[in-house]
């Protein structure tokens, strides 16, 4: 059977990279290729490569391809001690579109430039699975991605129905109208433009590999997934190779294990409608059982519950023709509830797919296939059902990730040993050529050496997943000796030491972890190193050498019986450590353990071990022997008997003190005393010596008289004219003292009891026989409010209101005939009888203690009011603009009016509400001239004269 062969030629060319020629080749990822992103956005990416010359350390950068198709990564180390010219490790890529550059360098220095790999990207991977209008048709021409992120496996096999010569197999490469899309697809179809939609929809890559078999119907699917061959209805025999699912099989085990997946998308259910112009019993249970099987065998082949995307597919002309038919597509609503059944599955995983029988109902090629603009249609329509709710819900899988490989150097050749776990593994020979198709058992390999020699290795796990590796070289194999020279002698005294070195290689391992090539060591110890040399090979660690370290003495310390820096009447003594020392020499000369020490100056000591070895010297001590401050005396900045109201400051001598210590517990120079008492102190220098206690100083402080209150003998608020006296409280013997303020001026009063008759604010204290001075008492305030002006004249307003000649009060009281009328207080009001009328102004004032306070205004002169001779009704003005006020004695209401001209010709009529008020009355539509007015209230007639005049 020659198809793993075809699945072989194809993993083996995704392992040739396009890059620079450099030290560092990329061997994965390859150029164009596209990884599953997670819901986050992110996938992992196996890099791995070989290298010439032996580097310690590797590090990647990734650039975005254009801006905002990535997101920038500067380098970042990737791999440390790299070994045997190859490596291999796993970075975490935010979804994007990027060029990978790689460098190496030894000990922080670039080896020969930086390699790249002009494309690869994290995005979507889809296979798409099902018959001819997935597959697409080699006559139909397809469409072709314009953006650059649109990527497949740009080859696929032969046309021929289940045969078994297969071509050679391309690169990752961008999906062009002719592209033939692996394993099967026959040109670019409808996905290059679904391609360009999900890139500008997504901002991120794509890649496609295609499954799909023209003519195929579920149950030549179905029947194939379950390990058996199919009939073949179109040429007689079965299908070859258990196609049609062997190629969706081999898309998981080989393209998805490498990169990933999103979905499958499947389009399929023509061939269940018409086949070959017969058609098909299939019912919507057939099609569900078929399509479900399909899809479980599916995830249990790649063991991963891969999502899928079914579209509703089941149309085709009832009357097949060679060319564009003209009659529209028949829908079998059996397939299509077949495939609602299967959607609809609660927690299926599988998502609505566009409904295909919608497009170019009318028009496809031969009466089936989409052609045109129904590939564009069917394009969109696949586009709009790859919405928010498919990618927020699918379950993305990502890459599988290749393990480190353990390599053993020889001579001209490495053993190779694969990683554990995986049920079967496989070399090749020198080359891209494996020398079985069937995997076998081999873990582990021995491998030759040469420029012109490339191996690659593959390992199948328990569902058969197959983890490529990309290919390894070796440039050499030879393995190191490596070996340690001295400088001296490896016994040497405490504080000297020993240069160990190492025999030449290109990178060092010591055993205390050192990467130098020389080391210094100045301890006991063995020491052993290995090295890798140009080829990457690394040695055993080499034959040990030991540092033997002849310990000194310690150094030893001074310990003192007390403080090293004290007064002059006191001393201290000084005690060596090492007491196993076999002797003692002091800076003074002294060569007991113990000195007594009662001098300033600094004293050292050095022990000798029995074995006569000198101990470093030991920091020196400083003794220091201070004199004591000179006793201090007191100075006060004034009177030292005093009221309670002020303070004297009692300030310490001997300004040069560093601190000063009072019997009040205050450590400042100056003491500032409000209470009476006897005060000392001492001063402390800056070696904290104390002085003896100065002399006492003795201060009287004699107590303040209390606080006056006052009292008022009537309301602190009160009308201008009247008056207030405050009384304040007196010991007997004190002084007392007012403080007026008034009209801005402050006035000192010395009586107890203060008559007030003006606004102000009035505090005061006492003074008793000391002189002392009482607190000042809390303000009092009186407010004298002023009389409103007396009215000047009463004015008539109109014919029955009068009013105040000018407002000047709050309120006003109205004298009607002598007697007060308190239903009256407004500035003007309305009289509808003759009186004699005189008015008093009324101010109100608001308190907070006293309530309201009324002050008023003398009585105003006389006015005599008398009724106008107009029958109880008023016109005015008159002539007039037209616009006239009436005004009534009594309150009509609902009054009418009627208006003639003076040959008795009626000209209006019209309402007035009421009469309790004066209203204007508007005749400015009537021309100038003279009319005749009347009116008529409550069974009464009257008629008046206007004149409008303009």
């Amino acid at each position: 059977m020659l198809f793993p062969k075809r699945i072989l030629l194809l993993v083996l060319n995704l392992c040739i990279p396009t890059l620079l020629f450099c030290q560092i080749k990329i061997t994965s990822p390859q150029n164009r290729a596209v990884y599953q992103r997670n819901q986050e956005g992110f996938s992992q990416i196996t890099i791995s490569g070989t290298y010439e010359k032996q580097i310690d350390k590797i590090e990647a950068r990734l650039i975005p391809v254009e801006a905002g198709q990535g997101e920038y990564v500067d380098w970042t180390v990737i791999k440390v001690l790299p070994l045997n010219g190859n490596f291999s490790s796993v970075m975490r890529v935010k979804q994007g579109w990027y060029s990978l550059e790689l460098r190496g360098s030894l000990y922080g220095t670039l080896i020969e430039g930086t390699t790249r790999l002009e494309r690869v990207g994290v995005g979507e991977v889809f296979v798409i699975a099902g018959q001819s209008n997935a597959q697409g048709m080699p006559q139909i021409a397809g469409i072709g991605a314009t953006n650059d992120r649109v990527n497949c496996f740009g080859s696929a096999t032969n046309t021929d129905s289940g045969g078994d010569f297969y071509i050679s197999l391309s690169p990752f490469s961008k999906l062009e109208a002719n592209s033939r899309i692996a394993p099967r697809g026959m040109n670019g179809w409808c996905w290059g433009r679904l391609g360009d939609l999900l890139v500008n929809k997504l901002n991120v890559p794509v890649m496609f590999f295609n499954a799909a078999f023209e003519g195929t119907s579920s149950s030549t699917w179905a029947t194939t997934a379950n390990g058996n061959n199919a009939p073949n209805p179109y040429i007689g025999g079965t299908y070859q190779n258990k196609l049609p699912y062997q190629d969706l099989s081999d898309a998981f085990h080989y393209f998805v294990a490498q990169l990933g997946i999103r979905a499958v998308l499947w389009c399929q259910g023509e061939s269940d409608n018409f086949l070959v112009n017969q058609k098909l019993a299939t019912s919507s249970e057939v099609y569900r059982s078929n399509l479900q099987t399909i899809i479980n065998k599916s995830r249990s082949d790649s063991g991963k519950d891969i999502s899928w995307v079914v579209s509703l597919t089941s149309g085709g002309s009832a009357t097949p023709c060679s060319g564009i038919c003209g009659t529209p597509i028949v829908t079998d609503q059996n397939i299509i509830n077949g495939q609602l059944a299967v959607i609809n599955q609660a927690n299926n995983n599988v998502f609505f797919g566009p409904n295909t029988d919608q497009i170019q109902v009318v028009g496809r090629q031969d009466g089936v296939h989409f052609n045109g603009v129904g590939l564009e249609q069917l394009a969109n329509a696949w586009n709009n059902a790859l919405n928010d709710n498919f990618f927020g819900n699918s379950r993305p899988h990502l890459p599988m990730t290749i393990g480190n490989l353990d390599f053993y150097c020889g001579s001209n050749q490495v053993d190779v040993n694969l990683p554990d776990g995986y049920s079967n593994y496989q070399w090749s020979n020198n080359g891209s050529n494996f020398s079985s198709g069937v995997f076998s058992s081999q873990k582990l390999t021995r491998l030759s050496v040469g420029t012109d020699k490339k191996y690659y290795a593959r390992f199948r796990d328990n569902v058969g997943n197959v983890i490529q590796v990309p290919y390894i070289s070796f440039v050499g194999s030879s393995v190191p000796s490596a070996s340690i020279t001295a400088s001296s002698d490896v016994s040497f005294c405490d504080g000297n030491s020993v240069t160990l070195n190492a025999s030449d290689a290109a990178i060092y391992e010591w055993s205390n972890g050192s990467i130098a090539k020389a080391i210094n060591v100045s301890t006991s110890g063995s020491f052993a190193v290995r090295t890798v040399n140009q080829y990457g090979c690394q040695s055993d660690f080499s034959p040990t050498v030991t540092t033997t370290n002849k310990p000194l003495p310690p150094k030893p310390t001074i310990a003192a019986s007390g403080p090293t820096t004290f007064c002059a009447d006191t001393d201290v003594t000084l005690t060596s450590s090492n007491t196993q020392a076999g002797s003692y020499l002091w800076s003074t000369g002294t060569n007991s353990q113990n000195l007594r020490i009662n001098t300033s100056g600094t004293y050292r000591v050095t022990t000798i071990s029995p074995q006569g070895c000198s101990s470093p010297i030991s920091d020196g001590v400083q003794i220091v022997v201070n004199p004591l401050p000179p006793t201090p005396t007191i100075v006060a900045s004034g009177p030292t008997t005093f009221c309670a109201d002020t303070d004297v400051t009692l300030t310490s001598s001997n300004v040069s003190a560093n601190r000063y210590l009072w019997n009040t517990g205050t450590s400042t120079q100056n003491l500032r005393i409000n209470t009476s008492g006897d005060y000392t102190v001492r001063t402390i220098d800056g070696n904290n010596c104390f002085s003896m206690t100065s002399a006492v100083q003795k201060i009287t402080v004699n107590p303040l008289p209390a606080t006056p209150t006052i009292l008022s003998t009537k309301d602190t608020v009160f009308c201008d004219g009247d008056n207030t006296t405050l009384q304040m409280s007196l010991i007997a013997g004190n002084r007392p003292t007012w403080l007026a303020s008034q009209n801005g001026t402050v006035t000192n009063f010395g009586i107890q009891n203060l008559t007030i008759t003006q606004t102000g604010r009035f505090r005061a204290y006492q003074t008793d026989g000391n002189d002392c001075k009482s607190p000042i008492s809390p303000t009092v305030f009186v407010s004298v409010k002023a009389n409103p002006p007396r009215v000047d004249s009463i004015v008539r307003l109109s014919p029955y209101t009068v009013g105040v000649n000018a407002v000047r009060a709050d309120q006003y009281v109205w004298q009607v005939n002598g007697v007060a009328n308190n239903n009256l207080s407004g500035s003007s009001i309305r009289f509808t009888e003759e009186a004699n009328l005189s008015v008093i102004a009324k101010n109100v004032y608001k308190t907070l203690f006293y309530g309201d306070k009324v002050c008023f205004s003398p009585v105003s002169n006389q006015y005599i009011f008398k009724f106008f001779n107009d029958n109880g009704v008023s016109i005015y003005p008159n002539p007039s603009n037209g616009v006239f006020k009436i005004e009534a004695r009594d309150p009509w209401n609902n009054t009418t009016y009627e208006i003639y001209d003076l040959l008795g010709r009626f000209i209006q009529a019209g309402t007035i509400s009421s009469l309790d008020t004066s209203r204007t009355m508007d005749l400015s539509g009537l021309a100038e001239g003279e009319y005749m007015l009347r009116l008529n209230a409550d069974s009464l007639l009257i008629a008046k004269r206007i004149i409008i005049n303009r």
